[in-house]
């Protein structure tokens, strides 16, 4: 099974799969659930490649292993969140992908909208497609994405097909909350669960998806708290915006200065999602600051690369004082949410530096 190589860090999941495979002993349905961006739809995807290979064996290169790969199999149906008008014609939502999503999916991205569901009218085409005889004479597939977001009435209808599946028919429910899909849709299904990602193979899933160095993943790793996504969302954003708390911290300016630089450099229309991103930065450095306080173990922080930086501030200041800033700058960031100015949270940064005496020439 070729098709599971590239699956990096779920070595019990990928071994049952195998061994449950060769042996004909697969569930009819499986569940896929754990953490996001652990695995779970390359697995899903190989497992769909291994059942609709044209050599029996999951290899990857022939025709109908690339066309599972694409979403173009005229027997693999795969269904996600998105406005119900899509699936009018469930035959070609492979296009649907590969036109507007593919990338999202390929990379295991969120997907755009939090709020969209899976609607009975997808449900509905797959009950229709899964009535028809397999294209290819073995099975038809269906994979659904975030099968927690089908709609009750949607998980209903699915119920049906779920309890009366032609035998060629095998389904794969990916979710990260199993909790929220109804206890008879759960009950009929065999759960497979992915686990959260080692450091190695986190780094070596994260450099196949985008080309970077390995000092880059790693700082990266610890940046995002071991989130792929959260890393990707890192990597595009401007490396000063990461660095401008720390000028804060070295700098010696008239009051307003580092404010104001901060909202230069974000430009007129901050987003609430831009300020929440640079309150997070600030807290990591803060977090680095007490934790270099505390311990002097330049391994355990998470801006490695700027250590000596790090290791002379933590030397002018008090634990406590790290400490209480922390707490408030969590509130702020709580603050942020409620469209509070954003010119006013970036002040109230800086003047609580300044008290806490983290920076000075102002106080």
């Amino acid at each position: 099974m070729n098709v599971f190589d590239a699956i990096k860090g779920q070595t019990w999941a990928v071994g049952y799969l195998r061994r449950a495979g060769a042996a004909g002993r697969l569930s009819q349905t499986l569940i896929f659930h754990g953490p996001p961006y652990v695995g779970k739809e390359t697995a899903a995807m190989a497992l769909a490649s291994w059942w609709l290979c044209d050599r029996e064996s999951g290899c990857g290169v022939c025709p109908s292993c690339r066309q599972v790969a694409t979403y173009q199999h005229p027997d693999f149906h795969y269904v996600f969140p998105c406005p119900a008008s899509w699936y009018e014609d469930p035959v070609q939502i492979g296009e649907i992908v590969a036109q507007r999503w593919m990338p999202e999916h390929r990379l295991g991205e969120p997907l755009t909208d939090p709020n969209l569901t899976i609607s009975i009218e997808a449900v509905r085409g797959l009950i229709r497609a899964a009535a028809r005889t397999p294209f290819g004479g073995r099975a038809r597939v269906i994979i659904i994405r975030s099968a927690e977001r089908l709609r009750e009435e949607a998980q209903n209808a699915f119920l049906k097909l779920l309890e009366d599946a032609p035998s060629h028919v095998r389904i794969v429910l990916l979710t990260t909350n199993m909790e929220r899909m109804l206890p008879t849709v759960r009950s009929r299904a065999y759960h497979i669960r992915f686990v959260a990602l080692g450091k190695d193979d986190w780094i070596s899933v994260f450099r196949s998806l985008h080309s970077v160095d390995l000092s880059t993943a790693e700082l990266l790793y610890r940046l995002s708290g071991a989130s792929l996504a959260r890393a990707a969302s890192l990597l595009s954003e401007d490396e000063a915006l990461r660095q401008l708390p720390m000028t804060l911290f070295t700098q010696d300016s008239s009051p307003g200065a580092w404010a104001f630089a901060v909202m230069e450099h974000m430009g007129p229309r901050v987003e609430r999602d831009d300020l929440d991103r640079f309150l997070d930065f600030t807290l990591l450095w803060l977090r680095d600051i007490m934790v270099w306080r505390g311990t002097k173990n330049p391994m355990l922080l998470l801006n490695l690369d700027a250590a000596d930086a790090i290791a002379d501030i933590a030397t002018r200041v008090d634990l406590a004082l790290i400490l209480r800033l922390i707490s408030e700058l969590e509130s702020l960031r709580q603050a942020s949410r409620l469209n509070l100015d954003p010119r006013l949270v970036c002040h109230r940064i800086e003047r609580l530096m300044t008290r806490s005496q983290l920076i000075g020439g102002h106080g």
